[in-house]
C-alpha cells in the first residue's frame, strides 16, 4: 500500500478517473443515449426512455465538483484547497458513484 506523496497521487489520478466515469453517466444512463457521443445521430424515440431526476442530477454533480477538487490539472485556490485526500474520501465517492449509476439506469416504465 501507498503512503505519503505517492498515495496522495494515486489518490488523485482515482479521482480523475472517476469524475471520466461520472461524465458518462450523463449521455449514456441520463439521456439514455438519445444523443451519443461522437456521432451525428439523434435518436429522436429514445427520449421516452428518459426519466429525468433533479435530485438525482445534483448528486451527479455534487461527486463531479468533489472528484474535481481532488484531481490534479485543476487549480485550486487556497480557500478551495482541501486537506490531503484519503483513501477513505475516494472510497466514499466510488460508492456513491457507483449508486448514481444503478439509479441512472432505471428506465421509465
Amino acid at each position: 500500500m501507498a503512503a505519503g506523496s505517492a498515495q496522495e497521487s494515486l489518490i488523485r489520478q482515482g479521482a480523475g478517473q472517476l469524475r471520466r466515469t461520472v461524465e458518462e453517466i450523463i449521455p449514456q444512463f441520463l439521456f439514455k443515449e438519445v444523443v451519443k457521443r461522437w456521432t451525428d445521430r439523434v435518436i429522436v424515440t429514445a427520449l421516452k426512455k428518459i426519466n429525468w431526476d433533479n435530485a438525482l442530477v445534483d448528486e451527479i454533480v455534487e461527486v463531479f465538483e468533489a472528484c474535481s477538487a481532488i484531481m490534479e490539472g485543476h487549480s485550486h485556490t487556497e480557500a478551495g484547497a482541501e486537506a490531503p485526500p484519503t483513501p477513505t474520501k475516494l472510497a466514499e465517492l466510488i460508492q456513491k458513484t457507483k449508486d448514481l449509476i444503478r439509479r441512472a439506469k432505471q428506465v421509465r416504465n
